[in-house]
């Protein structure tokens, strides 16, 4: 009350001010006006008419409002860590749309204000942002995606489209910022236009919903399904008016904010519902929260399907029946795509919007810190929407779903706070770095080379930086490789490539630098670093060109950048360099032995007598088409994990021929060994050669199984 006075004087007290300024500048003013009709001193008249002015001056200061600079009521602005979240969640939105067919769409951020009213039901309406243009049209700032696209498929006679749209939608909302509410926000809407098998869409969209909470590891969730036709069947079995069905529903769409006795006295109170009827309604609407809070999943929708089919109000209701009918088809439908466990269904959802006419469904987070939020996802079937913009035709039947997804944006913000994590929000992959001066038109040159071959790359914008900055500055920002240039780079026409984690160096020529740079950027992105900081420490890592000498020493100034975090894992790094080397070592040793047996084993087929090798053959034809298999098997599992199929095939390809080549390298000299016997020995060791070597390939096949 005492605010409210304070407020009520704030305003009066200024404009008696001004009131009374404004009477004594017109007295003033008079004064001066006399004084020079009657042709007074001038110096009577200026000392009148600076009076006057400062009057005046005093008006302009009271008319002068102090300006604080903010953002509108509603709105935010997000700096370049909220954006690389909310790129990420929207990239995983899309992909997960184009993966369902869809094509996207946009619509004008404004319409006509008809086009939108009437379409959103008793509290939707109150909502809308007005506009008026100059020429006097009325329009509105969109409420949602769904009119403007039914608006288009009306103006374009479109029957039959499978649509995503990603914008922003304007609602003149109490604002809520921690729980993702705003007057401006972003929504993410799929939609399915044109007539097909019952429940078919409605199961795709909500299995889009569950993939995409999946995607962005919000896996605590339940759709909530419900249908319109329910909601009218109940209404008109409780003896609900059927003028009051939209306002009733408007009602108990507010069950997930408020409690049953709110909504009731607001049923009773404001919209002259009677009290019995409304204790109807409680016995059917909230028969989930009332009987079946027990159960849970596919158990929940048999117990309330069982109820609500055989309850006897709703027995004689074809609607409701229908209805039901529909829902259980549904949910087989769910059980089919494989997410029937987070199908729930609700008597008590509404979705307030007017334009719905089949099944209806919601995303709800679960969990004490996502419950704050509402709901995530929302959609129904809306059968009738287009048609209210055509004259004549038929109606085109319409399902889709839209994505909350700032809700979203506000539960991955506050995780990522919680979690401490830096988020990458610059995506260069190289940074272009000079380790002396003057060779600004140097960097120039080379980056201009990068981004002409599709390579993120960056420089500092200082003519001649220091390299520690540079450094510090990839760092910082997460940019896991580096171009270092000095004099000496440039008279051998080199480059030298730094692994910023490992702080690794190459001497790679110019003319290989961005083959060079794309394998190393390649392998970099399929470790999947998640755009955090941390996570991009690779360690261990270097290339080798051919040819290229390793550089020894780091360039002019860079010893001297080494971090705490570095030095403390100076010996772990060692310890892990050595241990790599030696398996390097190992594994070129196998190699080098591996092509001398194959040698050995082609050399055997030149020389020796066809009918002799035709065992070999045999083995090598094996070999090579067991090879095959498993490069086919390796490639398919890696297309899975998202690896280079080419490189797994060669690998593949060249780790299973070698070692099969050692095989059959082992089998010629069985083979060698018995001609020997057979050639030099008597007759009686000849004989046992003989069942030694046919027993010798099943010994061997044995050992080779186990190992």
């Amino acid at each position: 009350m005492l605010k409210s006075c304070f407020a009520i004087a704030h305003r009066i007290f200024p404009v008696m001010m001004q009131e009374q300024l404004l009477s004594l500048i017109r007295q003033q003013g008079d004064l001066v006006r006399k004084l020079k009709l009657e042709k007074k001193d001038s110096s009577i008249i200026d000392i009148e008419v600076s009076k006057l002015l400062d009057l005046k001056a005093k008006l302009e200061d009271g008319n002068q409002k102090k300006f604080v600079l903010k953002a509108p009521k509603g709105t935010r602005d997000y700096g370049p860590t909220q954006m690389a979240i909310r790129e990420e969640v929207i990239q995983k939105v899309v992909q997960c749309f184009k993966r369902h067919g869809a094509q996207t769409i946009d619509t004008p951020v404004f319409e006509l204000k008809e086009t939108l009213t009437g379409k959103y039901g008793e509290e939707g309406n109150k909502l809308i942002y007005d506009l008026q243009d100059q020429g006097g049209e009325l329009l509105a700032l969109r409420y949602d995606l769904t009119v403007p696209f039914a608006r288009y498929l009306a103006m374009n006679k479109i029957t039959n489209i499978k649509r995503y749209h990603i914008a922003k939608v304007y609602r003149r909302d109490n604002p809520a910022m921690t729980r993702g509410r705003y007057r401006e926000f972003m929504q993410c809407d799929f939609d399915i236009a044109g007539s097909y098998d019952p429940m078919i869409p409605e199961a795709e969209c909500l299995k889009i919903v569950a993939e995409i909470m999946n995607a962005v590891d919000l896996n605590a969730f339940e759709l909530k399904i419900n249908h319109r036709k329910l909601l009218d069947g109940i209404l008109t079995v409780c003896g609900v008016p059927e003028d009051q069905f939209s306002t009733i529903c408007s009602s108990i769409d507010k069950l997930d904010k408020q409690p049953w006795e709110e909504i009731r006295l607001e049923m009773i109170n404001e919209k002259g519902l009677s009290p019995d009827v409304s204790d109807k309604l409680e016995k059917l609407i909230c028969l989930r929260q009332n009987t079946c809070s027990a159960a849970s999943g596919k158990d929940l929708n048999a117990i309330l399907l069982e109820e609500l089919s055989s309850h006897s109000m709703l027995k004689s209701s074809d609607v409701a029946q229908a209805a039901l009918n529909e829902i259980k088809l549904l949910l087989s439908y769910c059980e089919a795509f494989e997410i029937e466990d987070k199908v729930v269904l609700d008597p008590s959802l509404a979705r307030g919007l007017d334009y719905y006419t089949g099944c209806i469904y919601e995303a709800v987070l679960l969990g004490e810190d996502e419950s704050s939020v509402g709901s995530v996802a929302g959609g129904g079937r809306y059968d009738k929407l287009v048609n209210m913009f055509m004259t004549k035709g038929k109606d085109v039947p319409c399902v889709g779903v839209s994505i909350g997804i700032e809700r979203i944006f506000a539960i991955m913000e506050h995780k990522q706070k919680l979690s401490g994590e830096k988020v990458k929000s610059i995506e260069t992959d190289v940074f272009v770095a000079s380790a002396q001066k003057n060779l600004i038109k140097y960097r120039m040159s080379i980056c201009s080379e990068l981004w002409r071959s599709s390579i993120k790359a960056e420089m500092s914008y200082k003519a001649n930086p220091k390299l520690l900055q540079q450094l510090q500055y990839c760092e910082e920002n997460g940019i896991p490789l580096a171009v270092i240039i000095g004099e000496r780079e440039i008279e051998k026409n080199i480059v030298k490539i730094r692994d910023v984690a490992s702080r690794q160096e190459e001497e790679v020529p110019k003319i290989d630098m961005v083959k060079t740079l794309k394998i190393m950027c390649s392998f970099i992105s399929n470790i999947s670093f998640h755009c955090t900081v941390h996570s991009l420490k690779i360690k261990n890592f270097k290339i080798k060109p051919a040819n290229h000498n390793i550089m020894k020493t780091a360039p002019r100034g860079s010893e001297k950048f080494t971090s705490t975090k570095s030095a403390r894992n100076k010996s772990n790094r060692g310890s892990s360099r050595k241990s790599s080397s030696y398996c390097v070592k190992l594994f070129l040793y196998f190699v080098a032995f591996a092509v001398l047996c194959a040698v050995f084993v082609f050399a055997s087929l030149l020389f020796l007598p066809s009918e002799k090798t035709q065992g070999v053959k045999d083995q090598l034809r094996v070999i090579i088409n067991s090879t095959m298999k498993f490069v086919h098997e390796i490639a398919t599992s890696g297309a899975a994990l998202h690896v280079n199929e080419t490189f797994l095939k060669i690998g593949a390809a060249l780790l299973m021929f070698l070692t099969f080549t050692v095989d059959v390298a082992f089998s010629l000299i069985l083979l060698y060994i018995h001609i020997f016997i057979k050639c030099v020995l008597p007759e009686t060791i000849a004989a046992i050669s003989d069942a030694v070597f046919s027993f010798g390939p099943a010994v061997f096949e044995i050992l080779k199984h186990y190992t």
